[in-house]
């Protein structure tokens, strides 16, 4: 059986994550009503991310298989949603 290096973290990484990163300044730019300070950015970002299914990979060559878990559309609609609930109780800079 082969060693397993358990503090070799750094390979494994969520698909969507690095996904809705991508997404948040697309999303930013077309809704110039929602606050984009870094607090707001992030709670946005968190909530989003705690709404969708995560895709854990150790190689991001992957990605298709995350985008059959979660689609584009679904991680808009829920950033969407995460922007409603941080404008009702924000954490501003």
């Amino acid at each position: 059986m082969a060693k397993i290096n358990y503090y070799d973290v750094d390979a494994l990484r969520n698909v969507n994550e690095k996904r809705v990163w991508d997404m948040l300044p697309f999303f930013l730019e077309r809704n110039t009503s929602v606050c984009a300070c870094g607090s707001c950015a992030l709670d946005i970002v968190a909530v989003t991310l705690n709404n969708i299914q995560p895709c854990y990979q150790v190689y991001e060559d992957g990605v298709e298989r995350a985008r059959e878990k979660v689609s584009e559309e679904e991680i808009y609609r829920q950033m969407t949603a995460a922007a409603k609930l941080v404008a009702s109780n924000p954490r501003h800079d």
